[in-house]
């Protein structure tokens, strides 16, 4: 058997793990099966046959998806022997395969993937020998909170704040930083939605602070109570993890997130949320094709839940058939400007400002090239960008945030919000 290429990406399309053994298959190939494969109708189909001869096996685990890839002589049964396991000798060492495992313990896994396979043929996946290699204890793993815990008891110091900090100025900011993974149908049913969040805090504070941040308790009860929810109250935070400050034993006996923050920016916390309500921009696309030609009109309507949210930088790409030469477009008055652009994959409508219940169309008559051995067009679906300030896809809302400190100065504190989506995170199929 012999393996080109491994990595693992996220359901956001974001590759945090690659291996390339033999430099059979480059990176452009991995990008372009990955993003296929977010798109695809059969994402549940694990073996894809890319033109050009590449062979690809794919296993969703967790929140990521793990692929081998591989030309010519790759064989399949021994491939997804190997895949699984990859996946058993990660969770044997670290615990879980997840996306916060593989960026918390990068080296290490590329480290494992060195010793498992060379030049694309394997070599050793034995757990125990492996972690032996590596210097590392197998399934004798603690956690960054554990390790805090027993400092914290043996010193009575913290390792991220030093005492002694003095600012002039006291101030403690929150940015509420999301980011959408939408995928919508023809008929503008939504298929899947996918919030990945972050606070973001940077704090300019003197002393030992300690704050307490309250989130709205639609998020934050159902979420701490998830162990005993039943289908029709089922968790609003699928998945949450906390920056080593954050004392874990009183989230929920205070219903709030206690800490003493280090000094400057840091994560407070990361979460993942499934909203299958959340819909910023509904697109409405018709396509006729008339001989060589193909003409367009596609409809994109805004609607925040913040009345007065405007979206900026939203660019929509249109995908057109392969053997597209030209493109005769125009988009409504306010609509922003949109141009043919082969090499993005189609026409790019860029709008600066979008303010919310305001829509816009763009039509287009596409012209293409005659040809005897022309490809089925296969229809990707149509991608948009955005960034939405003030407002929190997930719901999630600051309902308080307290500093309590021995200085006298009252400390300025502020929340922000942000929505986003990037290339091929919001889909909507043709």
């Amino acid at each position: 058997m012999v393996v080109s290429v491994f990595f693992v990406f996220t359901r956001r399309g974001e590759i945090i793990s690659y291996k390339n053994f033999d430099s059979a298959v480059s990176r452009t190939e991995v990008s372009e099966y990955k993003a296929s494969l977010i798109a695809s109708k059969i994402i549940d189909t694990p073996i894809t046959l890319q033109p050009g001869g590449t062979s690809y096996i794919h296993k969703q685990h967790n929140d990521v998806y793990c692929c081998l890839g591989g030309k010519g002589d790759m064989d399949i049964a021994l491939s997804f022997e190997y895949l699984n396991s990859l996946i058993k000798i990660f969770e044997d060492i670290f615990g879980k395969l997840c996306e916060d495992s593989l960026k918390d313990n990068f080296t290490s896994y590329m480290l494992l993937l060195e010793e498992t396979c060379e030049f694309g043929v394997v070599q050793q996946t034995n757990p125990s020998m492996l972690a032996e290699i590596l210097g590392i204890s197998a399934n004798q793993h603690q956690t960054e909170s554990d390790l805090n815990a027993i400092a914290i008891q043996a010193t009575g110091q913290i390792s991220w704040r030093p005492r002694g900090i003095e600012h002039d100025l006291n101030t403690i900011f929150l940015d509420i930083i999301e980011e959408c993974n939408i995928l919508v149908s023809q008929t503008g049913e939504i298929l899947n939605s996918e919030i990945t969040g972050a606070i973001e805090a940077n704090s300019v504070l003197s002393g030992m602070p300690d704050c307490r941040l309250g989130l709205n308790d639609q998020m934050w009860l159902k979420s701490m109570r998830s162990a005993a929810a039943t289908d029709s109250t089922r968790p609003v935070f699928d998945q949450w993890s906390f920056h080593q400050c954050v004392r874990l034993s009183e989230l929920e006996s205070e219903r709030a997130i206690c800490f003493i923050p280090p000094d400057g920016e840091f994560t407070l916390m990361n979460y993942r949320v499934n909203a299958n309500e959340f819909l910023p921009f509904k697109v409405s696309p018709l396509i006729n094709q008339v001989g060589s030609k193909y003409e367009y009109r596609v409809t994109i309507e805004s609607d925040f839940s913040n009345i007065n949210a405007e979206a900026r930088q939203v660019i929509v790409k249109i995908p057109v058939p392969h053997n597209a030469a030209s493109a005769d477009i125009s988009v409504s008055q306010g609509g922003g400007k949109a141009r043919f652009e082969p090499e993005n994959g189609g026409m790019v409508w860029r709008i600066l400002a979008f303010e919310n219940s305001k829509s816009f169309v763009l039509t287009a008559l596409v012209h293409c090239l005659g040809s005897g051995n022309q490809k089925v067009w296969d229809r990707p679906p149509i991608s948009v960008e955005f960034i939405l300030p003030g407002e929190a896809a997930s719901g999630l809302h600051v309902e308080y945030l307290k500093v309590v400190s021995s200085e006298d100065d009252e400390a300025q504190k502020k929340a922000r919000y942000i929505t986003k989506a990037s290339e091929n995170q919001y889909l909507i199929r043709l």
